[in-house]
């Protein structure tokens, strides 16, 4: 019993250190002052992801959607006008509204999701294919570029050389977000059933193992970026999704996308 609290008291100790360790965005800041690359991709990702992806999503459900709705109720009113006989009667009258209304609102409920599937297939998804291509690239740029400041920085302090990056190919960028999208897929379907347990504990098993998830998407960068063969980390992940997806609890990165991610690793 001792060893078990040893081993939560440990474990929420690192998580809430990697929760101190996530906020800490002003530590990214040498990154850019010393390195551009690092500035410019992580503009990017910013507006590619932050101000054209969401931005496109919120001008759909504020200002589209509404618009749209309001217009074609003008237009069914109008037509409807335009081509029904005018009614003498006050009782006529008033259901005949009541009647059109609810029509009306029928008509707007059904168009809102068709139009919301033209959106998606017309925009967002192919919009979010071709921003994933693009964003792996940026990422492992940022990573590459904040990791060669990194080493500098220690080469200055330590008085030692520049130690050589690894700098990977397209085939093996390819292979590896392949390999990535796989080994996620596995690990959320783990985290979808685990997340069904009852009185709160699938809550809490989600967010602990979704911290890991992310804190692991952040270190995987520096792994890829030395020369040590990428099967370290793929391999952690594999075996603890497979053994111990319960005790999957390391540093976590929760507020963040992931290009600062590529920037905070150590």
């Amino acid at each position: 019993m001792r060893k078990f609290k040893d081993f939560v008291s440990t474990a929420l100790g690192e998580w809430w250190s990697g929760v101190l360790d996530a906020c800490a965005i002003h530590r990214t800041f040498k990154y850019f002052k010393e390195s551009r690359a690092v500035l410019v991709k992580t503009g990017r990702c910013f507006v590619c992801n932050g101000f054209i992806f969401l931005g496109s999503m919120a001008l759909v459900h504020l200002c589209v959607l509404p618009c749209t709705k309001w217009l074609l109720a003008k237009w069914i009113k109008f037509s409807s006008d335009l081509w029904e006989p005018p009614i003498n009667s006050s009782d006529m009258q008033g259901t005949l509204e009541d009647y059109e209304s609810r029509r009306l609102q029928a008509i707007v409920a059904g168009f809102e999701p068709l139009l919301l599937q033209f959106y998606n297939w017309l925009w967002l998804y192919p919009y979010y294919v071709l921003s994933y291509v693009v964003n792996c690239s940026w990422y492992n740029d940022i990573a590459h570029h904040g990791f060669q400041v990194e080493k500098k920085v220690n080469a200055v302090l330590t008085g030692k050389p520049v130690p050589s990056v690894r700098r990977r190919t397209v085939g093996q960028l390819v292979g590896e977000e392949l390999y990535r999208v796989v080994l996620f897929m596995v690990f959320m379907v783990q985290v979808m059933f685990i997340s069904k347990l009852p009185l709160m504990l699938g809550d809490i098993a989600y967010l602990l193992m979704l911290s890991w998830l992310y804190a692991y998407y952040c270190f995987d960068y520096k792994v890829c970026s030395t020369n040590r063969s990428t099967h370290y980390a793929f391999n952690g992940l594999s075996s603890a999704t497979s053994r111990k997806p319960s005790l999957c609890i390391q540093r976590p990165s929760l507020c963040f996308p992931a290009d600062v991610f590529a920037v905070r690793f150590k």
